[in-house]
This record gives C-alpha cells, structure tokens and sequence, in this order.
C-alpha cells in the first residue's frame, strides 16, 4: 500500500511537471511571443495616438481662442470712432468679386460691368473699385 501510495504522488507530481512545463514552453514559443509584443505596442501606439488627438484637438482651440481675442483686440484698436463694423464677409466678399470679375473680363477682352453706375464709364476703360469705405477701420 504505501508503494501504491508514492507511486499516485509521483504520477501527480509528474503531470503537474508536464503541464507546467507544456505552458512554460507555448508561452515562451516565438508565435506566442510576438502576439503578446503586438498586442503591447498596438495598445501603446492606440493610447499614445489618443493623447496625440487629444493634445491636437487642445492647441487648436487654445490657438482659435487666442486668435479671437487678438482679432478683437485688433478691431479695436483699428476700428473707426463711431462707426459701427461693417459685416467682412458682404464688403470684402462683394469687393473680391468685382475685381476678379473685372480680371476676368480683361483677361477675355471684354468690359468690366460696374454695379454702381449702370452702363460703366468710358468703353475699355475699367472702373477702379475702391473699397476703402467699406472697411470697419481707418488709417
């Protein structure tokens, strides 16, 4: 009975042995480690990635929130006294597309139209347009 007895430890202790050293061995394989290499770069670079978005997304509204202060802070500064701004987008827009209207008629050997005197000047000549007016600051 008691060489039955050690005989079941030494069969246990043996696959434990085996199976230890089966996991050992699958986890040190090459196949095994380089999924365990990946995984722990693809989890570095996605968290390194996300606090790169992060840090962008930061600066671009740190930089747009200071470019609106210094914007005002240039308006201000530059703005004509009682008058009120004008809206940029309606002169400056309008202005930008009567001079490159008027290039494009040049360019096409055409006449220029000029919305503020109906039928133009003189034939060939072109109408300065001067937005100067229109501007929510003065010199």
């Amino acid at each position: 009975m008691k060489r039955l007895f050690w005989v079941a430890v030494g069969a246990g202790v043996t696959v434990l042995a085996v199976r230890k050293a089966t996991e050992l061995r699958e986890r040190y394989s090459p196949p095994a480690v380089v999924d365990r290499a990946v995984k722990g770069a693809t989890a570095q670079a996605t968290t390194f990635v996300g606090r790169v978005r992060e840090a962008a997304a930061a600066f671009g509204g740190d930089l747009a929130e200071a470019r609106d202060r210094r914007e005002a802070e240039l308006h201000g500064a530059l703005a004509a006294e009682g008058r009120a701004p004008a809206d940029r987008t309606d002169a400056r827009g309008q202005a930008r597309h009567l001079r490159e209207q008027a290039r494009t008629a040049a360019r096409w050997g055409a006449e220029p139209v000029d919305p503020a005197s109906s039928g133009g000047d003189f034939p060939g000549r072109t109408t300065r347009i001067d937005d100067e007016d229109d501007l929510p600051y003065s010199f």
